[in-house]
């Protein structure tokens, strides 16, 4: 088991840093090696079916196998450091159309003949993948994504068809809906999959007509991320999340459907891992229309239509790969238990309305400290989180967010009385302002009886909420009310550019744009005295004058290099107080030095009992299997032997654990994870980690301080956090991290100071 681990440990980074154009293997000197193994599973594979029925072409480990839909032994077909993906069998039998990163984009089409083993490329786009042939094998039609949501029902895409025997490919379609897939009807008509999201989402066929016409061949309920037509052409295959009246909404479950005639049926529930709702591997339909074909739960399966029979197809596979990196890991030292620590990350700090102490976070807790140092203190007493603390005008109360990923609550507490008050409980929050007389809370949220996201006002002294949504798709930020408390202003972008918006309180009338530009003001904040707004790009802080009519870039200067979204003004708004790291500093909005705020935030990693667990199996790598119960005995967190007690003194303090005869096996490492997804909405799943025997977690791309906070949980508190590796954070493209919520930009990637 450990070898499994260890190799989906090399893939995984092996295909980050093997993007090469080479068609041939690379050469052992250039430090890549060939990794090979045999395995009886696979993990949601893509799947096709050849035109007679006998056999199957299924994705493993970023290549292609052939195998008879019976099962037997695969045959690799595609080899080297690439992952090739979606596989299309052509209507003669004799090519296998497929997305593949081979020639260094993000993904290209790419056709093999099954004859001989070439390979040709058919696409030069900058993220192109989905491929299906024309019934005649003319033409590939394909998708031309705009974003690197491969596998993502909500992908925007356009789409496009090019000829077999080469030339210009035919753009059919703009890349401005949620395209999740595209086929050919029997007859030769072109056809796509738009997912369309409402109050209950829908997918749309559309028939190609001619360019910039198309009609509706039949609307499926829920979001498909995957559709598919019989050889008939009298029924369409939906996978993807039906969302409607008569199913559980979950993230983990896919659902394949058969439309006959204007009644809808389904075939088969899935599940599917927690957040992969939207990983929706292609499917294949037997040319008989009596069968579908898939991969779900380590295993190719076949799927009788009439009555939804399952059947495993048993397979064996043998691998070989290329891999690229070190043959031994690196040497890396972590805390020792009792060692004295400082945080990582400062998250959220503001200044109180004297001036004279910083509140911030760090480590999912909240604290205040003088702006002189430490020693810094907790404000909130338990075992949960505190999130983006914020202290009142008067500083004598708090606000802040605590509660699950997708569950959580607006606390208020009295900070003399200890008195706590929850003002609000949904799925998510974020983004807590006080009024400047303090007797109004406002935030962002999502709530169950609420679709979509919504600006809330509480006023904490009548105990009433009022709830306002926000125009257009953008997603809202940072609300502050204005110094009169007439206004309420946010950040959002319902349409191409992110910028500053205001809401009148009182009355009626929509939100109105306060400042419009030609780039991105994220997490725009307007400062207390009304005379300046700051806003960060990327990394940067920016600041620009409170102006309606500014427009165009000379008035709006750089402040910072770092400091992202973890930025408040002074109360006076005379400066900026913003952190980076373990670094928290602060500016005046005037000029000037940075002038740094130290924090005296220590603590000392806890020391764990020891432990002696008894009745335990351990995994044998070498038999193969578990061995014998045996004990197990751990001091300062680590393992000091393994085996009998009588051969070995106990401390008289041993903590005793009798596991009962259960397994133990070695700590399993997830190579690609987000856990800080949209900020800190996932940091509770980290139970959920430990309880599959996940311990350690590489942190992919996302928010560096929400990542370095986890990483500070792991290693100074007790809390059941696995350990984080995390490189950085992830870049924003021209419009943003959240550019696909409207209009993305054509290009895959744009690295830009937006």
């Amino acid at each position: 088991m450990s070898d499994r681990i260890a190799l989906l440990a090399v893939v995984s980074l092996g295909l980050c840093a093997g993007s090469i154009s080479a068609q041939e293997p690379p050469e052992a000197e250039n430090g890549w090696r060939t990794i090979a193994f045999e395995t009886t599973q696979v993990t949601a594979p893509d799947v096709a079916v050849s035109p007679d029925g006998a056999w199957l072409v299924f994705t493993l480990l970023g290549h292609l196998y052939r195998l008879p839909v019976t099962g037997g032994t695969a045959e690799q077909l595609t080899f080297g450091p690439y992952h090739d993906m979606d596989p299309a069998i052509s209507p003669d039998g004799t090519r296998v159309a497929f997305g593949s990163n081979r020639d260094g984009s993000d993904g290209n089409v790419f056709v093999l003949n099954l004859a001989d083993g070439t390979i040709d490329q058919v696409t030069h786009d900058s993220l192109a993948g989905r491929p299906a042939w024309a019934p005649d094998g003319s033409a590939i039609a394909y998708l031309r994504l705009r974003t690197r949501s491969y596998h993502c029902t909500t992908g925007r895409a356009g789409v496009a068809r090019v000829a077999t025997d080469g030339g210009e490919p035919e753009y059919l379609a703009d890349g401005d809906s949620l395209i999740s897939s595209v086929f050919y009807m029997p007859d030769g008509q072109l056809a796509w999959a738009v997912v369309e999201f409402t109050l209950r989402p829908s997918t749309r066929i559309a028939g190609f007509i001619a360019p910039g016409s198309v009609e509706t061949l039949a609307t499926l309920g829920g979001a498909m991320g995957r559709v598919l037509v019989d050889a008939t052409g009298s029924g369409f295959y939906g996978r993807g999340n039906p969302r409607d009246g008569n199913d559980v909404v979950g993230a983990d479950h896919l659902q394949v459907r058969a439309l006959e005639g204007t009644e809808e049926r389904r075939i088969a529930t899935l599940t599917m891992p927690p957040c992969q709702w939207s990983v929706t591997p292609r499917f294949a339909i037997a040319p008989a229309g009596d069968a579908v074909y898939l991969g779900e739960a380590g295993q190719l399966w076949k799927y009788r239509v009439s009555d939804g029979i399952r059947e495993a197809i048993p397979f064996r596979a043998n691998v070989t790969f290329e891999v690229q990196g070190p043959t031994t890991p690196p040497t890396m030292t972590f805390p020792a238990p009792g060692d004295l620590q400082a945080p990582r990350g400062i998250l959220s700090p503001t200044l109180s309305p004297d001036g004279k102490t910083v509140v911030f976070a760090a480590a999912d807790h909240a604290w205040r400290q003088p702006i002189s140092g430490g020693p810094a203190e907790r404000l909130v007493d338990g075992d949960g989180y505190e999130r983006e603390p914020t202290l009142s005008p008067d500083g004598q109360r708090l606000i802040f967010i605590a509660g699950g990923a997708w569950e959580q609550d607006v606390k208020l507490l009295d900070l003399e009385s200890r008195e706590m008050q929850t003002l609000a409980t949904g799925l998510l929050y974020w983004s807590p302002a006080w009024s400047r007389d303090g007797r109004q809370v406002a935030f962002v949220g999502a709530e169950p009886s609420v679709p979509g996201l919504q600006l809330i006002v509480v006023d904490v002294l009548e105990g009433t909420t009022e709830r306002f949504t926000v125009p257009g798709s953008g997603r809202p930020s940072r609300p502050h009310f204005s110094a009169d408390g007439a206004w309420l202003y946010y950040s959002a972008q319902p349409g191409a550019i992110r910028s500053l918006y205001r809401l009148r309180l009182e009355g009626e009338g929509d939100p109105e744009e306060f400042i419009a530009g030609d780039r991105h003001l994220h997490d725009a904040l307007l400062s207390p005295d009304g005379r300046w707004v700051a806003f960060r790009r990327n990394s940067e802080l920016w600041l620009a004058p409170a102006d309606p009519n500014l427009r165009g870039n000379e008035p709006i200067r750089r402040v910072s290099d770092v400091g992202g979204d973890n930025f408040s003004f002074t109360p006076d708004g005379a400066a900026l107080v913003y952190a980076w790291g373990d670094k928290v500093w602060r500016r005046a909005v005037s000029g000037g030095d940075r002038v740094e705020i130290p924090i005296g935030l220590h603590w000392r990693s806890p020391v764990p009992p020891r432990l002696l667990v008894r009745r335990v199996r351990v995994l044998d790598f070498t038999s193969g299997g578990f061995g014998p119960e045996k004990s197990i005995y751990l001091e300062n967190g680590r393992i000091r032997w393994i085996g009998t007690e009588p051969e070995h003194d106990l401390p008289g303090d041993v903590v005793m654990l009798d596991a009962e005869g259960r397994f133990a096996i070695p700590g399993l490492f997830d190579m690609h994870a987000h856990a800080t997804a949209g900020g800190w909405m996932r940091s509770d799943f980290q139970e959920a980690w430990l309880a599959y025997g996940v311990t350690s977690v590489r942190e992919a791309a996302n928010d560096l301080s929400f990542s370095t906070t986890l990483a500070d949980k792991s290693d100074v508190t007790g809390d059941p956090v696995p350990r984080y590796f995390f490189a950085g954070n992830e870049f924003c493209g021209a419009l943003g991290p959240l550019a696909w919520e409207a209009n993305p930009p054509a290009v895959s990637f744009v690295v830009s100071d937006e």
